[in-house]
């Protein structure tokens, strides 16, 4: 998943003078590939341009917003390079048709992405592409809808692998610079959710490291910075590293407090109070807790609420054993959960 292009393979040489820097066998597939491409319409050639980006399977839906274009004309287009082997179908669990490309045939149109001048916005396109799929699937991981977006999620990983990678490989503080850290923090749930722990390690540290380098901070970039402070907080608590856990979701919570976000003030104020639990400081966890809690309940936040309660029953049964406000917390819990419909905190709190 090369932020360039930059073909795995290699088995076309797109960094050679030419076709005749090739062996002669790579010459023959490179030129029986070209003939099959002359033979195509523009907006064949076009689309399949296009699809090469995509580092695994594609929709025909993302390709006709990656175009630009309804999704009827581009299926009917990537049909066209289906029944001319330029293209392959194939189905996933639920019977979706999914397409992707040879890997030579990959190569050969990324040298006429390059050949057209159209990398750049092709990369814009791409990242701002994926960056609002990240977007709407952090709501979706949030309800009843969870199992529909963790599949949705699931297929579209390596695309949003290469995403990311293209907006952190380019210039910092740029537009596909932001919006390669706002996939980052969108899908910080995703990653808890199937414990992809090292993977969310990984790229927050990348991320901190790449805020913390930045000297001017806008608006916009303070957000951000304060977002990547709760996911690296994540990070640190993932690795039992609580001192720096705490220090920096205490950070993420002085930014969101400038800002004024309440629902980012309420899931910082509950990040601290685990952290306070893990460091034995029980009374100021249980008081932060229920904080958070009673900013939820102001915003009707069910998902939070149910975050709270149970945060709150583990509280009282680790910590106090008290059984009364155990049960009586992983009721609310289940009670909230029920009406949120999301999957797992709906299995967290009946297992509770």
């Amino acid at each position: 998943l090369k932020p360039d292009l930059e073909p795995a393979s290699h088995l076309l040489n797109l960094f050679s003078s030419g076709p005749r820097d090739l062996p002669e066998r790579q010459q023959s597939l490179r030129k029986m590939i070209a003939w099959s491409y002359g033979l195509l319409e523009k907006e064949e050639k076009l689309t399949l341009r296009y699809a090469s980006i995509f580092p695994a399977s594609l929709s025909s839906q993302m390709l006709a917003k990656l175009l630009g274009k309804s999704e009827f004309e581009v299926l009917a287009l990537v049909e066209s390079l289906v029944d001319k082997n330029l293209l392959k179908a194939a189905f996933t669990d639920n019977e979706t048709t999914r397409f992707f490309m040879l890997e030579s045939i990959r190569e050969f149109a990324w040298d006429e992405i390059r050949a057209e001048g159209e990398l750049p916005s092709m990369k814009a396109a791409y990242v701002q592409l994926y960056q609002e799929l990240a977007a709407k699937a952090e709501k979706g991981l949030q309800g009843k809808d969870q199992e529909k977006w963790l599949g949705i999620l699931d297929i579209e990983y390596p695309n949003l692998n290469l995403a990311m990678e293209i907006g952190m490989s380019s210039s910092a503080g740029s537009a596909l610079w932001r919006k390669s850290f706002w996939i980052l923090v969108y899908l910080e749930q995703y990653w808890m959710i199937h414990a992809y722990f090292n993977e969310l390690i990984e790229l927050a540290e990348r991320a901190l490291q790449a805020i913390m380098d930045i000297d001017t901070v806008d608006d916009d970039l303070t957000v951000l910075k304060a977002c990547i402070y709760s996911t690296m907080g994540t990070a640190a608590w993932l690795k039992v590293d609580i001192e720096n856990a705490h220090d920096y979701h205490q950070k993420s919570l002085e930014l969101f407090a400038k800002l004024g976000d309440q629902e980012k003030i309420a899931f910082s104020v509950n990040n601290i109070a685990v952290n306070a639990d893990n460091r034995g400081e029980h009374d100021k966890a249980l008081a932060l807790y229920q904080r958070s809690l009673a900013l939820y309940e102001k915003q009707e936040n069910n998902w939070g609420k149910t975050r709270l309660h149970l945060n709150l029953c583990n509280h009282y049964n680790l910590v106090r054993n008290d059984t009364e406000k155990t049960v009586e917390h992983a009721q609310k819990s289940l009670e909230f959960a029920k009406e949120l419909g999301e999957p797992f905190l709906l299995s967290v709190a009946s297992f509770t």
